[in-house]
């Protein structure tokens, strides 16, 4: 197995992708072709959650121990979730939903699989757009974004990538590890492709683009407690790290799972706000108070009790 440093019961998020949020599509409100408005609600933030784990990863930051998200980290995740669909990738997902398996599949096998093997030989890891949807409304739904740091190539030539699921945190036993394999899954009286079906055996292939019947990816979820899934094909999507990602301490958080309010965005307290005296003495007062007579300037006042500038009248003093 060749792999990068990336672990994820190091480098993962301890909490699992629940969030809902809407996204605008491109990045942008209107499309011309499509409509005034264009926006996707997603079942989570996994995009912003792999960009965010490689930050942590390249800054050499702890990636948060923490169960929930704070307000803190949970927009940050968002704004990492906005930068997952920049540059090409928010077309993509959009052109690879809206065409075949038939279509993705080779390009997955010819051009990405290889890609991501390239990156992981440089010791880099890699963010992979997973493609299930076949329809525009379901882009948030049943596409999905994924770290993959590692890969396994046998003698047959069938590749294993190894890979960080935020829909499946480190928990417990679970160390995080998922494998992303290619399959055909077929009804047990043959015939055509049946990926839901559990009955057809599932048969691992060869990682060649001119194998027949190889039309599905899986990733094997079952370490995690979960069904696994399957996807019609994927592609390396464009990462730019970012080198500051919040440091989040276990205090900021709350045990129940709820928004808990960062106290570093606290207004710092005014010192002068310490006793329940005045916050400035004023000393022309207590003069004023004391002889009864004159009211001076405290701005004017020196060791010798004597203006410093005789030449300059302070209007201030009165006989």
């Amino acid at each position: 197995m060749k792999r990068t440093t990336f672990e994820p019961a190091k480098h993962a998020f301890r909490f699992e992708n629940t969030f809902k949020n809407q996204v605008r599509v491109f990045g942008l409100s209107s499309i011309p072709w499509i409509g005034s408005k264009f926006e996707v609600e997603t079942n989570g933030l996994c995009g912003g959650m792999a960009f965010s784990a490689l930050d942590y990863y390249h800054s050499n930051r702890p990636t948060p121990d923490v169960t929930s998200a704070n307000a803190t980290l949970r927009n940050y995740l968002l704004k990492r979730q906005l930068d997952s669909f920049k540059y090409r990738d928010s077309w993509r997902f959009y052109r690879w939903t809206r065409r075949s398996s038939n279509t993705i599949v080779p390009k997955t096998l010819e051009n990405e699989i290889p890609i991501a093997k390239e990156s992981i030989d440089k010791g880099n890891p890699v963010v992979l757009g997973l493609v299930g949807a076949s329809r525009v409304k379901d882009i948030g739904n049943d596409n999905h974004q994924v770290v993959c740091y590692g890969y396994h190539e046998d003698t047959s030539g069938k590749t294993t990538l190894y890979v960080y699921d935020p829909n499946c945190p480190p928990s417990g036993s679970f160390s995080g590890e998922l494998k992303l394999i290619p399959f055909t899954h077929r009804s047990s009286g043959g015939g055509e492709d049946v990926p839901g079906d559990p009955s057809g055996p599932v048969q691992n292939l060869s990682v060649t683009s001119n194998t027949p019947g190889y039309n599905r990816f899986r990733i094997k979820r079952s370490d995690a407690g979960k069904n696994d899934s399957i996807w019609r094909g994927f592609f390396v999507q464009r990462y730019s790290k970012r080198s500051n990602p919040p440091v989040i301490s276990s205090t900021d958080r709350d045990d129940q799972r709820r928004p808990v309010r960062d106290h570093r965005s606290d207004e710092r307290r005014d010192h002068r706000d310490r006793d329940s005296g005045p916050r400035v003495r004023d000393h022309r007062k207590e003069q004023a108070e004391n002889s009864g007579t004159v009211r001076r300037d405290h701005r004017n006042q020196n060791s010798g009790g004597v203006n410093p500038n005789p030449n300059v009248r302070d209007h201030q003093q009165t006989n």
